[in-house]
């Protein structure tokens, strides 16, 4: 004899961000060492707002980093997390 019992998945849903109107969503920073970097409203995907982690051309190591500062989890241990993006690699010609 075999038992199957199937259990409901929980599955929360988390924050979500954008960066359409220009501006960094609230509880986060960015941080880069080149000009030009961080978020725009023009730019992204069917032109709307992006973030820009680093500019072409420059010969040095440049990156950009976004942090989110907000405790997510309410003090408890993040042990997985999910993130979905469109990515645009601009390739030198």
């Amino acid at each position: 004899m075999c038992w199957l019992w199937l259990l409901p998945c929980v599955r929360s849903e988390g924050p979500t961000f954008n960066f359409d109107n220009g501006q960094l969503p609230a509880g986060t920073i960015f941080t880069g060492n080149q000009s030009g970097t961080g978020v725009t409203n023009t730019g992204g995907f069917t032109n709307s707002g992006c973030m820009v982690l680093t500019r072409p051309g420059t010969g040095a190591q440049n990156y950009g980093q976004w942090v989110i500062t907000n405790d997510l989890a309410n003090g408890l241990p993040v042990t997985a997390f999910n993130v979905s993006f469109k990515l645009y690699l601009l390739l030198p010609a």
